[in-house]
Protein backbone atom coordinates (compact mmCIF):
# COMPACT_ATOMS: atom_id res chain seq x y z
CA UNK A 1 0.00 0.00 0.00
CA UNK A 2 1.49 3.32 -0.81
CA UNK A 3 2.04 6.09 2.16
CA UNK A 4 -0.26 8.28 1.06
CA UNK A 5 -3.04 8.09 -1.23
CA UNK A 6 -5.64 10.66 -2.63
CA UNK A 7 -9.12 9.79 -1.46
CA UNK A 8 -10.49 12.01 -4.45
CA UNK A 9 -14.80 12.55 -4.90
CA UNK A 10 -16.50 9.01 -6.63
CA UNK A 11 -17.99 10.17 -9.88
CA UNK A 12 -20.76 8.12 -9.19
CA UNK A 13 -21.26 9.44 -5.51
CA UNK A 14 -24.34 11.43 -5.18
CA UNK A 15 -22.97 12.07 -1.58
CA UNK A 16 -23.29 16.05 -0.42
CA UNK A 17 -19.71 16.36 1.20
CA UNK A 18 -17.63 13.53 -0.87
CA UNK A 19 -19.91 12.54 -4.29
CA UNK A 20 -18.50 13.43 -7.40
CA UNK A 21 -22.09 13.41 -8.93
CA UNK A 22 -23.72 16.03 -6.90
CA UNK A 23 -23.67 19.42 -8.69
CA UNK A 24 -24.51 21.66 -5.35
CA UNK A 25 -22.03 18.88 -3.45
CA UNK A 26 -18.39 19.90 -1.89
CA UNK A 27 -16.94 17.41 -3.66
CA UNK A 28 -14.66 16.85 -0.54
CA UNK A 29 -10.45 15.28 -1.32
CA UNK A 30 -8.73 13.92 1.98
CA UNK A 31 -5.63 12.76 1.81
CA UNK A 32 -4.78 9.22 3.71
CA UNK A 33 -1.04 9.01 5.33
CA UNK A 34 -0.63 5.62 6.24
CA UNK A 35 2.75 6.12 7.60
CA UNK A 36 1.00 8.47 9.99
CA UNK A 37 -2.02 6.94 10.48
CA UNK A 38 -4.50 10.05 9.88
CA UNK A 39 -6.50 11.62 7.40
CA UNK A 40 -5.80 15.13 5.69
CA UNK A 41 -8.42 17.46 4.30
CA UNK A 42 -7.67 20.96 3.11
CA UNK A 43 -10.85 23.12 2.47
CA UNK A 44 -11.35 26.74 1.75
CA UNK A 45 -15.04 27.80 2.12
CA UNK A 46 -17.19 29.63 -0.63
CA UNK A 47 -19.51 32.26 0.45
CA UNK A 48 -22.10 29.50 -0.14
CA UNK A 49 -21.21 27.38 3.04
CA UNK A 50 -20.59 30.69 5.39
CA UNK A 51 -22.02 33.79 6.93
CA UNK A 52 -20.28 37.20 6.95
CA UNK A 53 -16.82 35.63 7.98
CA UNK A 54 -17.76 31.91 10.15
CA UNK A 55 -18.79 29.17 8.82
CA UNK A 56 -22.19 27.66 8.73
CA UNK A 57 -22.49 24.98 11.36
CA UNK A 58 -23.79 22.15 9.32
CA UNK A 59 -20.54 22.52 6.92
CA UNK A 60 -18.64 22.56 10.02
CA UNK A 61 -20.59 18.95 10.88
CA UNK A 62 -20.26 17.79 7.40
CA UNK A 63 -16.56 17.87 7.66
CA UNK A 64 -16.28 16.20 10.41
CA UNK A 65 -18.61 13.55 9.36
CA UNK A 66 -16.70 12.85 6.27
CA UNK A 67 -13.36 12.82 7.98
CA UNK A 68 -14.66 10.49 10.70
CA UNK A 69 -15.93 8.28 7.22
CA UNK A 70 -12.67 8.26 5.79
CA UNK A 71 -10.62 7.23 9.38
CA UNK A 72 -12.45 4.20 9.21
CA UNK A 73 -10.49 3.05 6.58
CA UNK A 74 -7.65 2.74 8.74
CA UNK A 75 -9.40 -0.86 10.13
CA UNK A 76 -11.06 -1.59 6.78
CA UNK A 77 -14.47 -0.84 7.77
CA UNK A 78 -17.04 0.80 6.15
CA UNK A 79 -19.95 2.94 8.46
CA UNK A 80 -22.52 5.73 8.43
CA UNK A 81 -23.05 8.02 10.94
CA UNK A 82 -26.14 6.94 13.00
CA UNK A 83 -26.07 10.36 15.25
CA UNK A 84 -23.68 13.03 15.47
CA UNK A 85 -23.78 16.03 18.52
CA UNK A 86 -21.39 18.86 17.72
CA UNK A 87 -21.62 22.11 20.88
CA UNK A 88 -20.54 25.04 19.10
CA UNK A 89 -18.93 27.31 22.40
CA UNK A 90 -18.48 29.87 20.10
CA UNK A 91 -18.72 31.59 16.35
Amino acid sequence: MSATISLAPNPANKCFGCGGDNAGGMKLTFEQDNVNRKIVGRFVLGERSRGRRIAHGGIIATLLDEAMGKVCRFREVRAVTAELTVEYLKP
